[in-house]
């Protein structure tokens, strides 16, 4: 097909319409890394700031474990007009916490092979 039926037959989003909106953080933290605290943290950053309303609640849920990290989601709202005020608050805010309670995010790892001669 032709590029503009591509966009005629899209379905767009316009996420500025809504009143509240949603920040998604994808938190990757090293293995063993105690994942009810990880939560507890999240949430107590989340309660800290009025940019998190309460009402829908935040959400927390462990997304993957791979051999080079944990994986979680957290979801918070906020009013649409403070979205990115909230979305940059919680990034700086959670990274903050995370360093403040030790918690290890992975390492990229890379194996280097030396060819002699």
């Amino acid at each position: 097909g032709r590029p503009n039926n591509i966009m005629s037959n899209a379905i767009l989003i316009n996420y500025s319409a809504k009143d509240i909106r949603r920040v998604d953080l994808d938190i990757q933290v090293s293995h063993g890394t105690d994942m009810r605290m990880l939560e507890d943290i999240l949430m107590a950053v989340a309660d800290s700031t009025d940019l998190v309303l309460d009402d829908p609640a935040p959400a927390f849920g462990v997304r993957s474990i791979t051999d080079g990290c944990e994986r979680a989601d957290f979801m918070v709202w906020c009013k649409t007009e403070k979205y990115w005020d909230a979305y940059y608050f919680m990034h700086e805010a959670v990274d903050t916490a995370m360093d403040e309670a030790g918690i290890m995010r992975p390492v990229a790892k890379r194996e280097v092979f030396v060819k002699k001669g």
